[in-house]
């Protein structure tokens, strides 16, 4: 060796990571990067029309469009995190010891915990959806499973070279233990998108209280979804003081209407307090077109429709029915039980059903109600703790399922040939999981997402999911395997 040789310059970048001053560091900034582009990837993965967060702040009177600021502070975040790390590499593939300042030592630690904070907040919001946040974690739980294993892939290397150093041999079987219990694991938990069989098909769309396309349960938002091909849609039925039926998902009408100006001090009372009268007299239509989901009207609906937004009334039971035959559609009829004290609360229920029944809807949808056998009553239950064959034996027509439903759960009525009805699906990801576990009608916010897609977002048969990891850990195999062999012969002295 020359003397003006540096021992270092011929060491590999991990023998001068594993032996540099920082290296700390530079693993924090790591775990910020990955941080920000988990939180992207779930943002956009449970929510692509930026839809649930906006509307949760709506429904609190805040009218903003908090996805746009979100973004705007993540890419800052973001372009400052990929600099930390681009400097942190350069420093150590020269060898030279990292020394951030006192901000830059803290500012990754603090970014990492605050976005890990943000994920375990939207789990548990309860103004959040939470059929729409926890299925995208578990698909994205996919991304970090691959993440991870690829990591492992690449670390095998250098984690083999630190086993054969650690003396104590319980600790290197714990170390291997745990490296090949994450190996294996993709053999053991198979995302709902892996099919055993041929890909189902494409699910039927029910509108959930219309869509975010036009103002809920009104009649203006039932001609803007007819464009999506949806079957029907799911409504949520009141009844007024003076015994007449309308449409309002919410206790109050303070979110979905103006009462606020057109009866001042009343826009907390129970919707079932006003007159039918004193309802039609409210805006639903532009109260819509004053909050987050109009963005996504203008996007999906065409002006002529939009044009018919404002003024537009709360809709009566009548009117809904009346729809509902002109286009064929079903009604999954979601009955809101009047408050106590209220002159029809006893007879609610009956009064609505013998409403329904009698119509000439194609079909009426109920959760229960086994009573009624006239043609066309469709009865659902939830089908996660009951055996299909039980369900079906007794008389409901379709298995009911939340869209966080284990995927086994589900397929156990499908591949049995049971219709299967999911809700609330409301981003492309979570449609994805339910055609692939085959689902026959889901309930959705957002059916002209779905419209025009051929196939899931990502599917695959069984066989290639286990052979594409079989070739991902052989790989880690053939690198030890090589690395061992090169050590092995720079060792075996010349002849």
């Amino acid at each position: 060796m020359n003397a003006t040789d540096s021992p270092s310059k011929h060491r590999t970048f991990t023998d001068r990571f594993l032996h540099a001053r920082g290296k700390g560091f530079f693993l924090l900034c790591l775990a910020q990067l990955h941080a920000l582009l988990v939180f992207i990837i779930f943002l956009s993965f449970a929510i692509p029309t930026y839809s649930t967060i906006n509307t949760a702040l709506t429904e609190e009177g805040i009218n903003i469009d908090a996805v746009l600021i979100i973004f705007l502070a993540w890419s800052v975040l973001m372009a400052y995190a990929i600099i930390l790390c681009t400097r942190a590499i350069i420093q150590l593939r020269k060898n030279v010891p990292i020394k951030p300042v006192r901000f830059n030592a803290i500012f990754p630690f603090c970014i990492t915990i605050i976005f890990t904070l943000i994920y375990i907040a939207i789990l548990f919001t309860k103004n959040m959806s939470i059929g729409s946040i926890l299925h995208p974690v578990i698909f994205a739980g996919v991304l970090l499973l691959t993440e991870a294993t690829v990591a492992l892939v690449v670390l095998a290397v250098p984690a083999a070279s630190i086993l054969r150093q650690i003396r104590k041999k319980g600790a290197a079987v714990l170390v291997l233990t745990i490296y090949a219990g994450i190996m294996i694991v993709p053999y053991l938990a198979l995302p709902s998108n892996v099919l055993p069989g041929a890909l189902p098909p494409k699910p039927q769309f029910v509108a959930h209280r219309g869509s975010f396309a036009g103002p809920e349960n009104t009649i203006e938002g039932a001609v803007a979804i007819h464009q999506f091909d949806v079957i029907g849609w799911e409504i949520d039925i009141r009844i007024s003081i003076d015994g007449q039926f309308f449409l309002m998902h919410d206790d109050t009408l303070f979110r979905t209407t103006n009462v606020a100006e057109h009866f001042p001090g009343r826009e907390f009372e129970p919707a079932e307090n006003f007159t039918l009268s004193e309802l039609r007299e409210l805006d639903v239509g532009s109260k819509f077109l004053a909050s987050p989901c109009a963005l996504i009207a203008r996007q999906y609906v065409n002006q002529t429709i939009l044009d018919i937004y404002p003024g537009a009334k709360i809709a009566t039971l009548d009117e809904a029915i009346a729809k509902s035959v002109e286009y064929g559609w079903m009604i999954d009829a979601d009955m809101k039980s009047p408050p106590v004290g209220h002159p029809f609360k006893a007879q609610f229920d009956g009064m609505v059903l013998d409403k329904l029944v009698n119509s000439s809807v194609p079909h009426v949808w109920f959760g229960g109600h086994l009573e009624l056998t006239q043609p066309n009553i469709v009865h659902y239950a939830n089908g996660i703790d009951t055996d299909p064959a039980v369900l079906f034996g007794i008389g409901y027509d379709i298995g009911f399922f939340e869209l966080y439903d284990p995927a086994a759960a589900v397929r156990r009525y499908s591949t049995a040939g049971y219709p299967v009805y999911m809700q609330i699906v409301d981003d492309a990801v979570s449609f994805s999981h339910a055609w692939a576990v085959g689902c026959t009608y889901v309930l959705t916010d957002t059916p002209y997402l779905y419209q025009n897609m051929a196939a899931p977002v990502w599917y695959m048969p069984s066989w290639a999911w286990y052979l594409s990891w079989m070739l991902l850990h052989a790989l880690a195999g053939i690198l030890v395997a090589g690395d061992y062999l090169r050590k092995k012969g720079k060792q075996e002295p010349k002849s």
